[in-house]
């Protein structure tokens, strides 16, 4: 026989009933929602193809475009670190964009 839980009359399998039905009954789309990732932000990407357009206007990439475009590094998802690169380093090899310092591109 199931021990009773409170005063009430309740017993451990009654409360056990009650939890399932609630989680039963939960929106599946909120679960999905709440397991998701977080989007990425589109701000910092933005600012990083400012620092590109701006470079590519002028047709040369300094250090202080280098300093603006590792600032936002750091919070670019993979994928748009990607999407960074892709218009970044075909424009150094080809000799669009000039990189007028000594040292690394980034």
């Amino acid at each position: 026989m199931p021990t009773p839980v409170a005063s009430r009359g309740l017993t451990a399998d009654d409360v056990r009933a009650v939890v399932r039905d609630e989680v039963a009954v939960r929106p599946a789309a909120a679960t999905a929602a709440a397991e998701a990732p977080p989007p990425p932000d589109d701000a910092p990407l933005l600012r990083a193809h400012e620092v590109l357009a701006t470079a590519m206007a002028d047709g040369r990439w300094s250090e202080d475009d280098a300093a603006k475009l590792r600032a936002e590094v750091g919070e670019l998802s993979p994928e748009q670190l990607e999407d960074v690169f892709a218009v970044l380093v075909p424009a150094i090899n080809s000799g669009r964009l000039r990189v007028d310092y000594r040292g690394p591109v980034l």
